[in-house]
C-alpha cells in the first residue's frame, strides 16, 4: 500500500510522491512536537489502514502519523 506524501500542495505545481513501507522521509519542523528531529531522515516501517504513516520517532515510540509531518526532500534548516 502506498500513500500521497504531499497531498496538501497543489498538484498542478508539484510532483505527486507516493511512498510506502521502507520509503525514507525527512521530518519537517512541525514533527518537533511529537520527537522528530527536523531534517533527520526516517524509514517508514507501514502504511495504516488508514493512510496514516507508521515511524518511530527519536524517543522509540512508533506511532501513526499523518503525512503533513514529513517531506521526501531535506528541509533548510
Amino acid at each position: 500500500m502506498q500513500v500521497l506524501l504531499n497531498r496538501f500542495d497543489n498538484p498542478r505545481v508539484s510532483e505527486q510522491v507516493f511512498v510506502g513501507k521502507g520509503s525514507k522521509v525527512f521530518a519537517n519542523k512541525s514533527a518537533e512536537e511529537y520527537g522528530f528531529t527536523v531534517g533527520k531522515e526516517y524509514e517508514i516501517e507501514s502504511i495504516s489502514p488508514f493512510g496514516y504513516l507508521v515511524i518511530t520517532n527519536d524517543k522509540g515510540e512508533t506511532e501513526e502519523y499523518t503525512v503533513e509531518y514529513f517531506q521526501k526532500h531535506k528541509p533548510l534548516i
